[in-house]
């Protein structure tokens, strides 16, 4: 499963996968006002309030304000986000920046030429061979 850290989601739009409860305060004791069903726009992240166990947060919430200027909270859960929706509005998990930063330190250190043809010559090399053996291949008419 993807992480995502949490400036990377301020922001960005959520999507509830399942049932998400709503929250007029970020506190595990706190009673839902309301639920977000499936596939329900939840609403854009404006901040997030990190676990505090001595103001009652054993959880991370995200905060939302709404057209109304009112705040309100869900508290986080990794299957309860859409993820498709967070990639389409451009946001990155740490696994992918951690390859992008790789790509970017091995491409400076081999020079941008080398690096592309270490990379893709592989491929150039397999798509010709696999050109040349089709055209044998229809050329010799083996289904006659």
């Amino acid at each position: 499963m993807a992480t995502y850290s949490a400036a990377e989601i301020v922001g960005k739009g959520l999507t509830a996968k399942k049932a998400v409860n709503m929250y007029t305060t970020a506190n595990d004791t706190a009673k839902p006002v309301g639920v977000f069903q499936p596939k329900t726009y939840i609403g854009v992240v404006y901040s997030w309030l990190a676990p505090d166990p001595s103001k009652g947060r054993a959880h991370l919430y995200w905060q939302f304000i709404n057209s109304k200027n009112l705040t309100y909270y869900v508290r986080h859960d990794s299957t309860a986000f859409d993820v498709g929706n967070l990639k389409a509005q451009g946001t990155k998990s740490e696994d992918e920046k951690t390859k992008e930063a790789a790509e970017a330190a091995a491409k400076e250190k081999k020079g941008a030429i080398a690096f592309y043809i270490e990379k893709y010559a592989p491929w150039a090399v397999g798509t010709v061979l696999a050109a040349i053996a089709i055209k044998e291949t229809l050329r010799s008419k083996p289904w006659q």
